[in-house]
Parts: structure tokens; sequence; C-alpha cells
């Protein structure tokens, strides 16, 4: 971390109330980073591990969405990001909840990570013909051309700290799309240099 911060939480009974609240957010959004990666690599052990199935029933998607944007509320609001929902309220799923939380919180965690500071974020759900499709889409800088046919591999891609140094460990994404396949879906990413990237997954 930076130094000049370190010394500001040791003198943190000196400081103004505006400087004491600054470091409480960065220290929370420092912790929720910790506790998100720890989260990723247990996941990451057992999608390799669980061949088992999903326990699948039927879900409100947008009740699924609105619980992982609460989640990582702290997180957005530190940078000042706006995330948006489109999602219709009627629109249900047969899947495991549990699952879709976990790709829709890794890919929304990803684009917190990379999208600058008073950027935005628009989650989507959709019925199409015969999927339902989920978007989480950024203002971010986009992802460049040297990692786009690595981005699913975590053995070749390396962990890329975010606008604000946030670091992850790399597989992330490498789960969602093992989660996604197993459950008969698909993934993939559209991006464009210097406009955003939208993720997208479905699940027949």
């Amino acid at each position: 971390g930076d130094p000049a911060q370190f010394e500001r939480y040791r003198a943190f009974d000196t400081l103004d109330r505006a400087t004491s609240l600054e470091c409480i957010s960065n220290i929370n959004i420092a912790s929720n980073s910790t506790v998100a990666m720890l989260e990723e690599l247990l996941l990451w052990g057992n999608a390799l591990e669980d061949e088992s199935g999903f326990r699948t029933r039927e879900h409100d998607c947008r009740q699924l969405v609105e619980t992982v944007v609460k989640r990582l509320e702290l997180i957005s609001k530190g940078k000042g990001i706006s995330v948006s929902i489109d999602v219709d309220p009627a629109l249900n799923i047969e899947a495991d909840p549990e699952i879709l939380k976990t790709v829709l919180r890794n890919l929304l965690g990803n684009a917190l990570k990379f999208t600058p500071r008073d950027g935005r974020i628009h989650v989507v759900a959709r019925r199409e013909s015969d999927a339902i499709m989920f978007m989480v889409s950024d203002s971010g800088p986009g992802i460049d051309d040297s990692v786009r046919d690595s981005i699913w591999n975590s053995v070749e891609r390396k962990s890329m700290p975010g606008t604000e140094q946030e670091i992850g460990t790399g597989v992330g994404l490498a789960i969602c799309k093992v989660l996604v396949e197993r459950h008969g879906g698909t993934i993939s990413f559209e991006s464009r240099k210097g406009e955003g990237t939208d993720f997208i997954f479905r699940i027949p």
C-alpha cells in the first residue's frame, strides 16, 4: 500500500472527520478485496473438484442481480461508480442461484476493479428464444489486445491491478467460464478500446 496512507492511519485520532471517513472507506475496500480473493480461490478449487451437479430451482432474476449489486455496494460507492439494473421483475430462471450469484459477483467485481472513479456499470438480464441472457457492461478502458486470447485461462493470465491498484487472484473469469459451461451455458465478451467491456453469459 501507499506508505503515506499508513502514516495517516497511525495518527487516526488526530484526523479531521472527512479524512477519518476516507481512511475508514479505504480500509473497508481493502478488507472486502482480501475476502473476495479468498472466496475466489476457494471457489476455484471447488469448481475444479465438484462434478456432482447443481441444485437447480426457479428463482427471481432481478432478486439475484440486486443481491449481488448490494453486496458490492461499498466498493461501487467508494469509487463513485453508478451501477444500474435492467431486469424485468417477472423474469425467472431455472438454475442454481448460488452459481449464478458467484458468476455475477465475479463479473461485477471485475467491472468495478477496472472502471475508473465516477464511471458507470450496467447489469442486464432478459429472456431470449432459448436462454436467459445476463450482461455486465462497464465504462472502463476496454481489454487490451495482448490478453484477449488468454482471458479465460487462469494459468496463462496474470492478475492485473485495477484502476486504483486493486489486486486479484487472476482466476475469477476462469471460475465464471467453468461454472457457466457446467450449467450448459456459454460466456463471452465484447470490448472496445477506451469505451468499455460487455461480459455476456447465457443459461439455457
